[in-house]
């Protein structure tokens, strides 16, 4: 049974004798101390008491603990034991290094050769941009010549047109002029059918024969006039056949100039040269119709 009535002075002695062995003051080894008291008794005893002499504990230190040595065998196997987990370990690193250095190698030599690839089609790239460039700029240059064309055989068109509006109205005035001369020619044509007839009837109403030297002039100045009349008509055909050609080759040009028109190209050399030949054509009309005057006017 425990001691009954359990005091101050109690607590205290039991706690300082806790404290001396070192160990923490607590109301259970207060407790223990006394073997007597209850928590409840003793807890606000035991906290006053830690209020006027509880300091930390100085632990003491620890004491190195010392092993004996292992057997001579033990250590030699132990020894051994580790020289193998060594090795093993320094293999093993090893390994490990030699992957990690193969991996880096790989990923280099992959890294370069995707560089090279990059650089070559980068080159490919920068090729063929360089040739789309020069097509694109011959292009232009293609288009601007093209248009400096079209503008140029729109002049010349526009000048075609110019000549052939005068080869008309020069054809009407050439027309004008055949009409003319066959006018001449039906007047010459009425003048010898009239010789004809003074020369028939002179003869009749004298009776009497011409003498040779009158026969012979008067033959003559028929067959003059029947030749010039020959010559004339001739002349009338050969101009007119030109003419008709001159106007052919004008209708020929006019559809060509109205088909290039239409279709957007100009054929300007052709037309100059169907167009010179008709000016020669004209030429050659003209130049006869000179001789013809000349030979009327005679």
């Amino acid at each position: 049974m425990g001691r009954a009535g359990v005091t101050i002075e109690d607590v205290n002695r039991a706690a300082e004798a806790v404290q001396a062995r070192g160990v923490r003051v607590t109301v259970a080894r207060v407790r223990e101390e006394l073997q007597t008291g209850s928590m409840d008794t003793l807890t606000p005893l035991v906290r006053e008491w830690k209020a006027q002499n509880d300091q930390p504990i100085q632990a003491q230190p620890a004491q190195p603990v010392v092993l004996p040595p292992p057997p001579t065998p033990v250590a030699e196997a132990l020894e051994v034991l580790g020289q193998q987990v060594w090795k093993a370990a320094t293999a093993e690193a090893d390994l490990q290094l030699q992957g990690a250095y193969e991996r880096h190698r790989n990923e280099l030599a992959v890294a370069e050769e995707n560089r090279q690839e990059t650089a070559e089609f980068a080159s490919a790239v920068e090729a063929q941009n360089e040739d789309l460039k020069k097509q694109a700029d011959e292009l232009w240059g293609n288009l601007a010549a093209g248009q400096q064309r079209e503008e140029q055989a729109q002049m010349d068109r526009t000048a075609l047109e110019q000549e052939l509006v005068r080869e008309r109205e020069e054809r009407k005035v050439d027309s004008g002029r055949v009409n003319g001369l066959e006018q001449h020619l039906n007047d010459l044509n009425a003048q010898l059918d009239r010789l004809h007839t003074t020369l028939a009837g002179e003869r009749d109403e004298r009776g009497v024969q011409r003498t040779a030297d009158q026969q012979q002039h008067a033959a003559a100045l028929i067959g003059a006039a029947q030749e010039a009349r020959g010559r004339l008509e001739e002349l009338r055909a050969d101009l007119t056949r030109q003419l008709a050609a001159a106007g052919e080759r004008i209708a020929g040009l006019d559809t060509q100039l109205q088909a290039s028109r239409e279709a957007g190209e100009a054929t300007v050399t052709e037309l100059k040269k169907q167009l010179d030949q008709v000016k020669e054509e004209r030429a050659q009309a003209q130049g006869a119709l000179q001789t013809l005057r000349d030979q009327l006017e005679t």
